[in-house]
């Protein structure tokens, strides 16, 4: 079981935030039961789809269901570990974000995920407002973090697409955020950057590559498709009011 506060949720709504990805109902009770010890207001629980008793257990518990997540994978074996900015500098240009490019970068998240539906949209509990703020807030952190690596698709000082990596294990990284600008879909730019993604992660040393996003995301879905990912699993995200 994961367990960890978020800062960034705290900051933003005004609550005590937790997190937990639990297997069973013995985790989801132990998570529940750390969570009031510890005073939080709203335990974020991630759980798998089946079996759809530990499903039903949950919302028996309280849960509000939020959203559902597909988790793929991609092996990193076969790619190379020279990466090399791809594009023409005086248009397109994939590259890793530079210091300085902060507000540029929290502006571009806004625009990419302004309309973005996930589990803190579907909380009425939360304001909506402040929910559009999370993915911005992600990107301000992910920047700041020594195991975050976040390269842009830019053309001059002007930013148009993201892909935010981070560690997630000894020899696993995750795509944290992923989007591009609607100004340039269709062009090929999604596909270059995410394998821009992969090829750094395999240089960092990275023998797998994971990416998740809602069920119904069926555009993501195919791109990561057709880049190597495989499906390994799906879960169900559930809010706790405590």
């Amino acid at each position: 079981m994961i367990y960890r506060h978020s800062d960034i949720d705290q900051e933003r709504f005004g609550v005590r935030t937790a997190r937990a990805e639990c297997t069973d109902v013995a985790s989801i009770d132990a998570a529940l039961l750390r969570a009031r010890s510890e005073l939080i207001d709203l335990l974020i629980l991630r759980i798998p789809v089946a079996p759809m008793s530990l499903v039903q257990t949950a919302i028996a518990r309280g849960g509000l269901f939020g959203d559902v997540l597909t988790v793929s994978e991609c092996s990193l074996k076969e790619f190379s570990s020279d990466f090399s900015p791809e594009g023409d500098a005086e248009e397109f240009l994939i590259r890793p974000a530079r210091e300085g490019e902060a507000v540029a970068l929290v502006q571009l998240v806004k625009r990419l995920f302004e309309n973005y539906e996930n589990h803190y949209v579907a909380d009425s509990r939360l304001d909506l407002n402040k929910v559009r703020l999370v993915y911005p807030d992600w990107a301000r952190q992910l920047q700041k973090r020594e195991d975050g690596r976040i390269l842009v698709l830019a053309r001059g000082d002007d930013l148009f697409g993201l892909s935010a990596l981070q560690i997630t294990g000894a020899f696993e990284w995750d795509i944290a955020l992923f989007g591009i600008s609607a100004d340039v879909v269709g062009q090929g730019w999604g596909r270059k950057l995410l394998k821009a993604s992969q090829m750094v992660a395999c240089e960092r040393g990275a023998h797998t590559l994971s990416y998740s996003t809602q069920i119904g995301n069926l555009v993501a879905r195919r791109m990561v498709t057709r880049a190597g990912f495989l499906p390994i699993r799906d879960v169900f995200t559930l809010h706790f009011w405590l």
